[in-house]
């Protein structure tokens, strides 16, 4: 049987945010379309933004068959040109985020949750950063591959156990 292809939980959490009315709403000046991005930030983008940074971590969490899920830290930034502004994005993201679990863009989400938030501020810069971390806990096909099949019953040759 092949194997599904793995979508990335980035790309996962990129699809889940576009498809978000809250996100999106927050997100809407944007002169270009919603302001979502991954990786790094076009040039000329406008505030308010968010930027899916590359993974934190890949963990995956073993069982004696093999491995049973994993474990992606991602970390979501928040840019806009107010506190409050920043805040509102970054309440609407954690909201699409925390406690979500099944269909991720075809990725299999046990959970997902917001694992941190804290905002963080440059005086060269005059931007405020909020950042959201997300833990997503997902299944994928390699682990649904180790999945044991149930052992078969002892074969006690037909017959009765005798009495003692």
């Amino acid at each position: 049987m092949p194997m599904a292809m793995l979508i990335e939980p980035r790309i996962a959490l990129y699809d889940h945010l576009k498809s978000n009315s809250n996100v999106t709403a927050t997100l809407a000046r944007c002169i270009h379309g919603l302001c979502l991005y991954q990786g790094r930030v076009s040039s000329g983008a406008k505030n308010p933004l968010a930027l899916i940074q590359p993974p934190i971590s890949r963990v995956p969490t073993r069982i004696l068959s093999g491995v049973a899920y994993r474990r992606q830290r991602l970390q979501v930034t928040v840019v806009a040109d107010t506190q409050p502004e920043a805040e509102t994005v970054a309440r609407a993201i954690m909201a699409a985020v925390e406690g979500f679990s099944g269909m991720m863009a075809g990725l299999d989400v046990m959970l997902a949750t917001v694992d941190n938030d804290r905002q963080v501020f440059f005086d060269e810069v005059d931007e405020v950063y909020h950042h959201i971390d997300v833990m997503i806990l997902y299944r994928d096909g390699a682990a649904e591959a180790v999945e044991t099949e149930s052992e078969p019953e002892p074969d006690n040759g037909g017959g009765e156990i005798p009495n003692e």
